[in-house]
């Protein structure tokens, strides 16, 4: 019996190392997921129109001004708020521009092929406009068509970006 009893403390013993091993290791994926999960989102947004005035857009996306001119069917586009913050998966983010317009960012991914998917929210005061999961790659802005206003449109700009 005594031999039994031994060779139960053993298995015990090992198999308490491998419980503690294994949620060491669980703990270390949840916090390294989280350092990694972080990342920098810059946005704008822009009204299209074909109001006849000069288009004012973004450097980052003054090579998309044809094919977004193109693409909505708008001859002039115009900035009405920029702006860019850090998204984490475990909490909502917010994008303010000026005004009352503002984006609320409900989730991030990282997909393994290196894409991203976001959930987001276009807020006109305390009134949810548009909800919505896209994705897209870094450095290769998401274009949402957003709600019709004044004699154009309102489009949403969506990057992420190196911080």
């Amino acid at each position: 019996m005594q031999q039994s009893d031994k060779t139960i403390s053993k298995f015990r013993k090992k198999g308490c190392r491998f419980y503690r091993l294994a949620a060491f290791l669980f703990l270390l994926e949840i916090l390294s997921g989280g350092l990694h999960a972080a990342e920098t989102v810059w946005g704008c947004l822009l009204y299209a129109s074909n109001d006849g005035q000069k288009t004012d857009i973004p450097a980052r996306l003054a090579q998309y001004g044809d094919r977004l001119n193109n693409a909505f069917g708008y001859s002039n586009l115009h900035v009405l708020g920029q702006g860019q913050t850090l998204v984490k998966t475990v909490e909502q983010n917010w994008l303010i521009f000026g005004g009352d317009i503002k984006i609320q960012f409900t989730s991030l991914q990282k997909a393994a092929d290196g894409k991203y998917l976001v959930g987001l929210e276009l807020f006109q005061g305390e009134k949810q406009v548009i909800e919505t999961q896209a994705r897209f790659s870094r450095d290769s802005p998401l274009f949402i068509r957003g709600p019709e206003w004044r004699e154009g449109q309102i489009i949403i700009v969506v990057m992420m970006v190196k911080s």
